[in-house]
Order: C-alpha cells, then structure tokens, then sequence
C-alpha cells in the first residue's frame, strides 16, 4: 500500500506528464455550457436588478471577486 504523501506526488506528476501532452490514460469530459440571457429572465421576473442579484445570491453590478465572495450562488451553500 503506498502512502498518501506517494499517492499524491504519483497525481500530481500524472497532471504534469498531462499538461506536456503525453497520453497518461485520463478520461476528458467536454461540457456545453448553454449561453444564458441574464436581463431577459429578469426582465421576465418583473424583479428590479437589486432584487433579482439578491434572489440568486450575486451583488449588482459588480462581479462576484470584486464582492469578495465566492462565484457560487447561495443555494450550493446548503
């Protein structure tokens, strides 16, 4: 049984040999992430930018770094 301390330099060296481009054997998932009309589902909701940022957890105007606050909404917090 190797150590965790092994198995970890023996993950990291696999990312390494990955990122050169050699064929370590890893599955690659390509996820179609769809374009999102944000001020049309707002507009929508009839809600004003204030409520519809505070009803999904984002604040207005400003990115979610620039908040400070991680780029996740609330509702992955539960």
């Amino acid at each position: 049984m190797t150590s965790m301390y092994e198995s970890i330099v023996a993950g990291l060296n696999e990312a390494m040999a990955f990122a050169r481009g050699e064929d370590t054997g890893a599955v690659i998932h390509h996820i179609d992430v769809p374009t999102i009309d944000v001020a049309k589902i707002r507009a929508q909701t009839g809600l004003s930018q204030a409520e519809f940022a505070r009803s999904i957890g984002v604040a207005r105007g400003r990115s979610m770094a620039a908040a400070g606050r991680p780029a996740r909404p609330r509702s992955c917090w539960r």
